[in-house]
């Protein structure tokens, strides 16, 4: 862990276990903390920075996925608008069908009279 002297400002990585660590270069004893304020700040700093990285990151995911939903639905929405057409389209020729049918039977209806 880091520590920093609070006599000289010296700061050093403390590698001990005891409650105390002496300053390498002034032998102040400094208390050594289970986190040590530079810990902490580091810590702070860190996440900070990670905090900005994943909310700008987040925005950019969602919308690169909301745009993937949007093609997709576009797409869909393509297809059905051919499917509807390719069915209007059988519908009118299923009509023109029938109703030349409905035309042979009446011509051939009127042969046999």
């Amino acid at each position: 862990m880091r520590l920093k002297c609070q006599k000289c400002g010296y700061l050093w990585d403390y590698t001990g276990s005891k409650d105390r660590a002496t300053c390498p270069d002034c032998k102040t004893k400094v208390p050594v903390e289970s986190v040590s304020l530079q810990d902490l700040d580091e810590m702070h700093e860190y996440l900070y920075q990670r905090q900005s990285t994943l909310l700008q990151r987040v925005p950019r995911d969602l919308s690169d996925q909301l745009d993937e939903i949007e093609a997709t639905m576009v797409g869909l929405q393509n297809e059905t608008r051919d499917r509807d057409e390719r069915l209007d389209a059988l519908e009118s020729e299923v009509a023109e069908i029938k109703r030349l049918l409905e035309m042979i039977v009446q011509q051939s209806g009127r042969r046999n009279d």
